[in-house]
């Protein structure tokens, strides 16, 4: 299989990889993407659920999804890069970082899925628990997949609470990527990310992710939504103890899907330090 990507464009400069969040397409960060395509050469990468022959009942961590952000950047020749991932995406990021700090020279991780310590513990005792533990897994299972039409599923999910955020063309780039045309001739269109496969990632949630914080090398910027259901100011507070040289930046207002939510204010964030981390490097460079 091929892990394939998106390409945003840009004008060159480092190459930046984003890799999204649980069922959303890479498409669906556009507007984040924008704004940073004056400095930056911005591409998506579709993760493991997106591929059309992937099998979910084999993925049994998150590990190999760090090993496919490893194997497109390899792919592209696209080392040195700044590695941006959301939610899922940002716990494939950092996996991929420790694997080969040699190939991603800085981390933005936004909303990473850091959960709390005694859960994961009680998961990673007890694997089969997890579809009992985290009720996203049963909330994919019984997602709706199949709509008459694009627009059919816009306005579906523009009635959810999850949305509620997110303005309409932030919606309608997710649509037109989340969906793909169903196989049987009926006209109708269905999930790129299948339920069974959302449901799955929710299922193998990484334990190990608070031991392999202190483990990052590489310049690293946090991101959290204010309003997150996602990352808890306990959470939040201990990613903070485990890995001091950070920087980390709260939104206001938002939620899990910030970058979705207030896309320009993120990407200023992440612009804005970006520069900074840049500067100082050449700025070093020069003193030596």
């Amino acid at each position: 299989m091929c892990v394939t990507n998106h390409d945003f464009g840009g004008r060159g400069g480092p190459h930046v990889l984003l890799a999204h969040a649980n069922g959303f397409p890479p498409t669906a960060y556009r507007r984040f993407a924008v704004p940073l395509l004056d400095r930056f050469r911005v591409w998506g990468m579709y993760q493991r659920p997106f591929w059309p022959a992937a099998r979910s009942e084999e993925l049994r961590d998150w590990h190999v999804l760090g090993d496919d952000v490893v194997r497109l950047i390899e792919a592209n020749g696209l080392d040195g890069i700044v590695g941006i991932g959301h939610s899922l995406g940002g716990v494939a990021m950092m996996y991929a970082a420790i694997q080969r700090p040699d190939l991603i020279q800085a981390l933005v991780l936004i909303e990473p899925v850091f959960l709390p310590p005694a859960l994961l513990e009680e998961i990673r005792r007890e694997p089969e628990t997890a579809v009992d533990r985290l009720p996203l897994c049963r909330i994919a299972m019984n997602r709706r997949w199949r709509w008459p039409s694009p627009a059919a599923a816009f306005h579906h999910w523009r009635s959810k609470a999850v949305f509620a955020r997110v303005p309409d063309d932030v919606l309608w780039d997710h649509v037109f990527g989340a969906l793909r045309e169903a196989g049987d001739g009926s006209g109708t269109v269905e999930l790129a990310c299948p339920p069974e496969w959302e449901s799955r990632i929710h299922a193998t949630a990484p334990t190990d992710v608070w031991a392999c914080i202190p483990r990052i090398t590489q310049p690293t910027l946090g991101i959290r939504g204010a309003l997150t259901d996602t990352i808890a100011p306990e959470e939040w507070n201990r990613w903070q103890r485990l890995q001091p040289a950070a920087t980390f930046r709260e939104v206001a207002g938002v939620g899990h899907l910030l970058p979705l939510e207030v896309p320009e204010a993120v990407a200023a964030v992440v612009g804005d330090w970006l520069a900074d981390i840049r500067g100082r490097q050449v700025h070093g460079a020069a003193m030596r």
